[in-house]
């Protein structure tokens, strides 16, 4: 999950942190001020923002946030929520009381996470599929996708399907979170992985089986970063533009 923290105090910002690392399991982008936010000119999921920020205000610059990210979640934190009227005509998701401010964390960290598996389930990019042509399909029914012979096959719970776009492309393309490289010829989607075990034709070396059945290579380089994401259940969507849609 994509989160960045707006707050001009490093107090606060060093407590939102906290929780975030405590509570959320996650960590955290900051930035002093709205125009820094915008000057880095990126997607964040979750973004929690002073309402008194220097210069740009949190409620002016989220409306200025979400002309470019409308599916970004913003929420202000606040000690004077008489702000909160306003805010909600910007887009603002929620408000959260410095007063309690853990609480409301931990309560939003529970819809915020509903929404984005319910949209993750969604999401959807766009193929250039051998001998059909485009073709939309739902990245969460990808199992995986396998770099074969100047190809890629990519693997779906319903068949498979040929593209000649390179596994760099698509990588650099797709930059899903639930995705990642478990080989050199393999981009795997971790909601489809079964367990990671070991290969029995070579002792050292384990092999990921995913859903199907496949038995996938796994790079020793690699082995950390998948079994981390596996066990702690770091799978989680984002948004991503260029050739991706909701629908």
């Amino acid at each position: 999950m994509k989160i960045a923290v707006v707050e001009d105090s490093n107090q606060w910002a060093e407590k939102i942190e906290i929780i975030l690392k405590e509570v959320w399991k996650e960590g955290c982008e900051r930035f002093h001020s709205a125009e820094a936010l915008f000057h880095e000119n990126k997607y964040y999921d979750v973004i929690f923002m002073d309402t008194e920020l220097p210069r740009v205000g949190g409620i002016k610059a989220t409306g200025i946030y979400k002309q470019q990210y409308d599916d970004s979640m913003i929420f202000l934190v606040t000690a004077h929520l008489e702000y909160s009227m306003e805010g909600y005509d910007t887009g603002v998701d929620g408000f959260l009381d410095k007063d309690n401010l853990e609480y409301w964390m931990e309560r939003t960290f529970h819809s915020v996470q509903k929404k984005i598996d319910n949209r993750r389930r969604n999401v959807c990019a766009e193929f250039a599929i051998s001998g059909e042509g485009k073709r939309w399909l739902k990245l969460r029914d990808i199992i995986y996708f396998q770099a074969d012979k100047g190809c890629v096959q990519i693997k779906t719970k319903t068949g498979v399907y040929i593209t000649a776009e390179s596994l760099k492309r698509l990588r650099e393309r797709l930059n899903q979170d639930g995705f990642v490289m478990a080989h050199k010829s393999y981009y795997i989607n971790m909601e489809q992985v079964k367990r990671i075990e070991k290969n029995t034709g070579q002792r050292r070396d384990k092999m990921v089986v995913m859903s199907d059945g496949t038995s996938i290579p796994l790079s020793r380089n690699r082995e950390d970063e998948v079994r981390e994401l596996f066990w702690n259940g770091k799978s989680k969507a984002g948004r991503h533009r260029g050739g991706i849609f909701y629908g």
